[in-house]
């Protein structure tokens, strides 16, 4: 017994002797910070923007002759020059000096020239198709809704909204046919 003595100081001295030299436990791991969840992409403008214009006819503006596809119909009116792009829905009246002081989204039987109708809405979800009851909702009562010349003769109206800077041309089934945006009324 007397020989194992030394040999379990030995040991015990040893093994301490050893642990001195390690580097302390690392501490456990620290959770990973939760990545913040990617922000969406910013909201593009709505195609109609009440006072402001349609798709990238901007009302105040010239239009955008490098960017904008070339007009397939064209007219002269009494304040300057109307421009149709029938396959995208679209007619911007400008004024003498080449300004747009009048974008409208065609919708849907809303003119036969228009081959194709604008799909566009409003940020209130409004535009060709729209009822007039989901318009009042969205916007309140109009300024005043009256008979609409139409060279169709098929009773259409017009709820106009002049300080927001937009019409709705109605047909006779009250739906939405026509979105008509001008600069906002004082």
């Amino acid at each position: 017994m007397r020989r194992l003595a030394p040999l379990a100081i030995l040991l015990i001295w040893g093994g301490t002797a050893a642990c001195q030299g390690d580097p302390p436990p690392k501490p456990p791991p620290k959770p990973a910070a939760k990545a913040e969840p990617a922000k969406p992409p910013p909201k593009p403008p709505a195609p109609i923007r009440a006072g402001e214009g349609v798709a990238r006819i901007e009302i105040g503006a010239e239009l955008p002759v490098g960017e904008a596809p070339a007009a397939d119909g064209e007219r002269a009116s009494a304040a300057g020059k109307v421009l149709y792009w029938s396959e995208r829905g679209l007619e911007a009246h400008l004024d003498g000096g080449g300004k747009v002081t009048v974008a409208i989204a065609h919708g849907e039987g809303s003119d036969p020239f228009f081959r194709k109708p604008f799909e566009g809405k409003t940020d209130d979800h409004l535009g060709p198709g729209s009822s007039r009851a989901e318009v009042e909702a969205a916007l309140g009562a109009p300024r005043g809704s009256a008979a609409h010349p139409s060279p169709f003769g098929d009773g259409r109206s017009l709820l106009d909204y002049p300080k927001k800077g937009i019409a709705f041309e109605l047909g006779g089934g009250g739906k939405v046919l026509a979105v008509r945006v001008t600069a906002p009324a004082p």
